[in-house]
């Protein structure tokens, strides 16, 4: 089936709101180019984060904060907002928020022509010990920048980790400590991965070279990469130069610059595999 628009949906990071993808998103627009297909990116804070808000029915339930809630609230979202016979949909997300992106391409594979995930793993990384070295690696990734003379737009960190209601939102991030989703092997089981033979779409991770989500285990992006190959999945590996955690926010223009090859790879294949 030929689409007339490729539509990205990406959900928020940890802490951040969807004003994180300012700069990546101006870029990726302003760079897209198609004579014949329009690119839309639908940015979406998931409730209780940003300028969302809890359910005001489930306002005392902790329940309404986890991934198969915000997942659903995606679905919906995305719904109202264009004909999915006319759309060919990317989902993206960055750090914690790509683990809902993650779920949302596993419940709806149909739906999905791809996967961009940034500084993505799915094992448990909310230790001190870990947010240590996450912490080293974005330091590591800056003096390099410096010493490159690499130059980003810088975000404003008042307005990214703006939250209209702060104890909403830290509900909302502790949906990684729900059960189904507090370690890597249960993360796979509750989506099913280990029971797929063929992951149909093409799915990219974006990693910083500083980042430890790398080479994390269990659950990190190299370990993940096996796990989609193993399930004849076209994915692939991008590393980010001078690049940590939380790469979207460090080098916007870099992971615009990467996602938008991927885009135009995607649709060619598609093409392509329309005609044959």
């Amino acid at each position: 089936m030929s689409h007339n628009m490729l539509q990205c949906f990406v959900s928020t990071a940890l802490f951040f709101n969807l004003q994180l993808w300012k700069h990546w998103a101006e870029s990726l627009l302003e760079s897209w180019a198609s004579s014949s297909i329009g690119l839309r990116i639908v940015l979406h804070d998931v409730r209780g984060s940003g300028e969302s808000e809890p359910c005001e029915r489930r306002k005392k339930e902790n329940d309404q904060f986890t991934f198969d809630t915000y997942v659903e609230d995606a679905h919906y979202l995305l719904s109202q907002v264009a004909d999915e016979k006319q759309i060919s949909l990317f989902v993206c997300g960055m750090a914690w928020g790509s683990r809902p992106a993650f779920v949302y391409a596993s419940k709806y594979a149909e739906k999905v022509s791809g996967l961009m995930l940034y500084d993505f793993s799915i094992g448990v990384s909310t230790s001190e010990a870990w947010s240590g070295a996450q912490k080293y690696g974005a330091k590591l990734a800056k003096e390099k920048r410096v010493r490159l003379g690499i130059i980003e737009p810088v975000a404003n960190m008042e307005a990214i980790t703006k939250h209209k209601n702060k104890k909403a939102c830290m509900l909302a991030m502790a949906a990684t400590s729900k059960v189904g989703y507090d370690s890597a092997e249960a993360f796979l089981k509750t989506v099913g991965l280990r029971e797929v033979e063929s992951i149909l779409y093409p799915i990219i991770m974006m990693m910083g070279e500083f980042d430890p989500n790398l080479i994390a285990s269990p659950g990190g992006s190299k370990e993940m990469l096996k796990e989609f190959r193993d399930r004849k999945g076209v994915t692939q590996l991008a590393i980010l130069d001078s690049t940590g955690h939380a790469s979207v926010k460090a080098r916007p223009l870099l992971c615009a610059k990467v996602a938008l090859d991927f885009l135009h790879r995607s649709q060619y294949l598609h093409r392509v595999s329309s005609k044959v």
